[in-house]
Order: structure tokens, then C-alpha cells, then sequence
């Protein structure tokens, strides 16, 4: 072991008694592994009922977002990515679009006319519109 710091120390290169251990002892072998190290923990979150119901929820045509699910199993919506990226599901983004809900139709259909009239400088009031 002397022998290799000596020959380290020749080229300029310091090398501590406890790295040399560390390396013959293979502590240094789990950084430098092709293989990343496991951790046997079962997050709390991600039993097998819940991954269930989460891979349920997003298997359709046209799935909810993260953040509804998230809400739904009451997950964060990190875990739920997590979920799915384990699952190999490919992660498609919805884009958020503007929604015409039912009252707001109904105020559009009220208006228009009174718009058209406005607009038209009230030449046609006494055409029927529909």
C-alpha cells in the first residue's frame, strides 16, 4: 500500500491513507458502478391500489390532468408523475383551452342581438335575426 502512494506522490498526485483503504476496501465501487444503487423503501403513497387506480384513470381517450388525479388519490402531483413514468405511459400535455360554459353561452345568445344592432348602427331593426 506504501508502495502505490509513493509512486503517486513521484507524479505529484497526494493520495490519504484512508482513500487507499476506502479503495481496497470496493467503498469506492458503488459510485463509480454502471448499475445505480436500489433503494428498497416502499414509498407510502404508491401502493400497488393506489398505482391501480391512478393507471385507471389515465388508460382513456381522454384523460384527466395530474393535478385532478393528484386530488382524487390525495397524492402529490410529483408521485403521480412518478406513477406514470414508472407505468411507461408516455406523458402527454394537455393544452388548457378556453371552456364556454353553459351560462356564459347563454348570456352570448342574449347579447348578440343587442351587439348585432349596436354594430349595425341599428339599420336593420326591423329584420328578424335568429
Amino acid at each position: 500500500m506504501i508502495v502505490w502512494r509513493e509512486i503517486l506522490k513521484k507524479d505529484g498526485i497526494c493520495v490519504s491513507q484512508q482513500t487507499v483503504s476506502n479503495i481496497k476496501r470496493n467503498i469506492g465501487l458503488q459510485r463509480n458502478s454502471v448499475e445505480k444503487i436500489k433503494f428498497s423503501r416502499q414509498r407510502p403513497v404508491t401502493t400497488p391500489s393506489s398505482v391501480l387506480k391512478v393507471i385507471q384513470a389515465i388508460d382513456v381517450n381522454d384523460p384527466p390532468t395530474q393535478r385532478s388525479i393528484a386530488k382524487a388519490c390525495h397524492a402529490s402531483q410529483s408521485t403521480i408523475s412518478r406513477i406514470i413514468k414508472q407505468a411507461n405511459f408516455t406523458l402527454r400535455k394537455k393544452q388548457k383551452v378556453h371552456k364556454l360554459t353553459s351560462s356564459n353561452a347563454e348570456k352570448r345568445r342574449r347579447r348578440a342581438l343587442r351587439l348585432y344592432r349596436q354594430l349595425a348602427n341599428n339599420r336593420y331593426k326591423n329584420f328578424i335575426t335568429t
